[in-house]
């Protein structure tokens, strides 16, 4: 089951866009995060799955194909858009997912990432342990690797390209001083400087996972995949009709758990619970959250008590959430429960 969520946030305008679907069986969601524009995430939205089934028995496999249509998507994006010029392009993060009965694929390129973790209940020797860093830790797994300049794999194409990576103290590392992922889908200016689209491809076991989250980088820049992992174990225990406990020693985890437990009382998520919890949020920020930054997060109608805990929902309180604890960037979230 997936449930997708995106805001503008603090930007002038939302470059991201998402994907959930199903395609000859298999179950697909993704998340592409614009630079530049939305020009390039757009196309991707529009144009993966049409590309993916073009390539025949794509399903027979996965792994080959995906990254196949990473690269004709990359080829079709910048001839379509047919400029050189570094501020007339745009490029974006693809972090796809693709379910094939039992087993899990990942394709990333960029700095969008997939998470998955095991919910406390069903871990048995910790059903009644309190929640700490550490144990959060033991039941998250980042699944994709971060494709930022400064990697070493990364910076060593790059500079076998003849170009550099930028790292200063006031800034996040950089190609040639500019672009702020080492592998995307189109950026046309910089191919020649080792920017590739061609993904990792990483799999997984259904087995081994409880949930999955898909996100760009205004989620992660402010939550630590342990955090989001918190929110979830809240959610799924308070459908239960069960307690979260979390370490009294660790602030930021409680602060965190009491805002997630406000978020889901909230029927609109623009109600006096929901601002309760970004006045709780606000005390591990050094400014005041405005209620106005997020107003594009919010359900069509009143969220129903069955639909409170759903993956949907949870996307839109990780929005909210990430929007309060000072994202500077448009936020996309995709939750999949199993």
């Amino acid at each position: 089951q997936f449930g997708a969520c995106s805001t503008q946030g603090r930007r002038p305008q939302n470059e991201d866009a998402h994907i959930i679907a199903n395609v000859n069986g298999v179950q697909i969601a993704g998340v592409y995060d614009g630079h530049g524009g939305y020009t390039c995430s757009q196309f991707i939205q529009q144009n993966l799955l049409q590309t993916l089934q073009s390539f025949q028995n794509f399903e027979q496999n996965i792994p080959k194909f995906i990254s196949q249509t990473y690269i004709q998507l990359d080829k079709n994006y910048i001839k379509q858009e047919g400029s050189t010029d570094i501020f007339n392009s745009a490029g974006s993060t693809a972090c796809t997912l693709l379910i094939q009965q039992s087993k899990l694929y990942f394709a990333n390129v960029g700095d969008s990432r997939a998470i998955c973790g095991k919910l406390q209940q069903s871990v048995q020797e910790l059903q009644n342990t309190k929640l700490n860093k550490q144990l959060l830790s033991q039941l998250t797994q980042q699944i994709t690797i971060d494709h930022k300049p400064n990697n070493p794999t990364e910076k060593a194409r790059i500079e076998s390209y003849g170009s550099c990576v930028t790292e200063n103290n006031d800034d996040c590392p950089r190609v040639a001083g500019m672009l702020a992922v080492a592998r995307a889908i189109g950026d046309a200016p910089f191919k020649g400087c080792g920017v590739i689209s061609h993904p990792e491809i990483f799999s997984l076991d259904m087995a081994e996972l409880d949930w999955v989250v898909i996100a760009c980088d205004g989620l992660y820049d402010v939550m630590s995949n342990e955090e989001v992992n918190l929110v979830l174990q809240v959610a799924k225990n308070a459908e239960k009709g069960l307690k979260t406990e979390v370490d009294q020693g660790d602030q930021r985890l409680q602060i965190i758990k009491n805002a997630t437990e406000l978020f889901l009382k909230s029927d609109t998520l623009n109600d006096e619970a929901s601002k309760n919890a970004e006045r709780e949020l606000s005390k591990l920020t050094d400014e005041q959250y405005f209620e106005s930054d997020s107003q594009d997060v919010k359900p069509q109608g009143k969220i129903r008590d069955n639909q409170r805990y759903s993956s949907e929902n949870l996307a839109r309180i990780l929005c909210k959430m990430s929007v309060a604890l000072m994202s500077d960037d448009n936020v996309s979230v995709v939750v999949g429960l199993k």
